[in-house]
């Protein structure tokens, strides 16, 4: 896609390790907002994804170049979800009942 919207671009800064004191989560949002074109638009386009980054290099007092390494060395986004504890009325079949339950345990 060749546009980005406000929450794209904060887990972007966000998983290269960009926050800190000087950039916070509230900075990054009030980035995006800076270089929108209009109130009411929602995405940016490349050209304005260049100039965030600008300003998120001048925010952290570094390069430009050194920003981009690190969301370029983050490689991609990073995905965080739960993983599920074991149950063993779920995990275990033998104990399925009704009609979950293996043909040959069912009472008829």
């Amino acid at each position: 896609n060749e546009e980005m919207e406000g929450k794209t671009f904060a887990k972007m800064v966000r998983d290269a390790g960009l926050l800190d004191k000087l950039l916070t989560m509230t900075e990054v949002d009030l980035i995006f907002t800076r270089v929108k074109t209009s109130s009411s638009q929602r995405r940016i386009a490349y050209a304005q994804f260049l100039e965030a980054l600008g300003h998120v290099a001048v925010r952290k007092a570094q390069p430009a170049a050194v920003v981009v390494d690190k969301l370029v060395s983050a490689g991609g986004p990073q995905f965080y979800g739960t993983i599920a504890e074991a149950n063993k009325f779920h995990d275990d079949k033998s104990l399925y009942t009704g009609m979950h339950a293996p043909e040959e345990d069912r009472e008829e």
